[in-house]
Order: C-alpha cells, then sequence, then structure tokens
C-alpha cells in the first residue's frame, strides 16, 4: 500500500489554508503547513475554545474553497494515479479537515481526471495517521512533504516529498515496494 498525505503533497493548498482562516477571523503563519502541534492558534487567540471555534469555521471556509476553486494538484497526485493504474493500492490520508478528500474527489470527476485512492481517511493528526498505519499492518511506503513528528510503524517506509517531479517520485516509491 502506498499512502499519501494531501496538504502539501497532492494539493497545492497552503493559499487555500491561509484564506480558510483569514475567512475565519484570524491570520495565520505563513509556514501554516508546519504548525500542526505547535498550540500557535490557541496562544493567538488565548485558549482552547475560542481555537476551536475558529478552527472549525476554518475547516467549513477550506472545504468549501476546495470544492469551489481552482485546485492546483502536484506531480504526487500522477503518480498515484501511475501506482493505481499498475495495480498498487493506494491511499490519502490526510489532517485536512472531513469532506476535503470528496471536496477533492469532486473537483476530479469536474476535471475528468480519475481517482487513484481506495481509500480515503481525514481529520488525522500525524500521530493518528501513524496509528491508523499501524492497524493497516503490513508494509508499505508513507509519502508526506512533513517529516516532523513522523515515526512509521515497523514494516513501512517514509518518503519525503519535497518537490520531486512525477517520475522521479514514483522511482523512489516503488524502489522502496520492491525492497
Amino acid at each position: 500500500m502506498i499512502v499519501f498525505d494531501m496538504d502539501g503533497v497532492l494539493v497545492d493548498s497552503r493559499e487555500t489554508i491561509l484564506l480558510a482562516y483569514r475567512r475565519a477571523g484570524v491570520v495565520a503563519p505563513d509556514n501554516i503547513l508546519e504548525q500542526e502541534a505547535t498550540g500557535w492558534l490557541e496562544a493567538m487567540v488565548g485558549g482552547v475554545a475560542p481555537a476551536q471555534a475558529i478552527r472549525d469555521q476554518k475547516n467549513r471556509e477550506y472545504v468549501n474553497l476546495l470544492r469551489n476553486s481552482d485546485t492546483a494538484l502536484l506531480p504526487p497526485f500522477a503518480t498515484a494515479t501511475q501506482l493505481y493504474h499498475e495495480g498498487h493500492v493506494v491511499g490519502l490520508m490526510t489532517g485536512a479537515p472531513k469532506g476535503s478528500a470528496q471536496a477533492l474527489r469532486e473537483y476530479c470527476a469536474e476535471q475528468r481526471w480519475g481517482w487513484p485512492f481506495a481509500r480515503a481517511v481525514e481529520g488525522r493528526s500525524t500521530e493518528r495517521k501513524m496509528q491508523w498505519l499501524a492497524q493497516v499492518g503490513g508494509h508499505g511506503v508513507y509519502v508526506d512533504d512533513q517529516d516532523r513528528l513522523v515515526n512509521v510503524p515497523e514494516g513501512w517506509r517514509f518518503l519525503k516529498y519535497d518537490q520531486q517531479d512525477a517520475q522521479t517520485l514514483y522511482e523512489e516509491i516503488t524502489a522502496c515496494v520492491c525492497v
């Protein structure tokens, strides 16, 4: 199984996330994709409850923006599609809010692109993603653009997406799968 993160890997969503936060009333850090588990929003707004209300609004805005705007797909989407067509089981796992994968799937359908993902898991912190991989068991490759907090379980390999083109990423993934 090959599992791809969504934000920053399949979708160039940084600007979308920043706009969603602005619409929810706050200015998020420019490096928002690197802010998981830092507590930046709680520190900014003075607590968990107000932060959760803002995050809930941001999540609604984010899903709507994915659904209603041009979404820039990154090279790993083409890699996922190629792997799928070769018979690999390909999954999507994201910290993005519930509804994000469906919004992306609808966008791909409108563009007449295929959907290579056998399974999509949303709203998971990196820690919970690693727990899910352990529950799935077996072996595979997990692809993410952030290595902070990543601790893949035994049998899994981590591959960092660092702006490789689709073919280079494909070669890196298949080298991991065949080992």
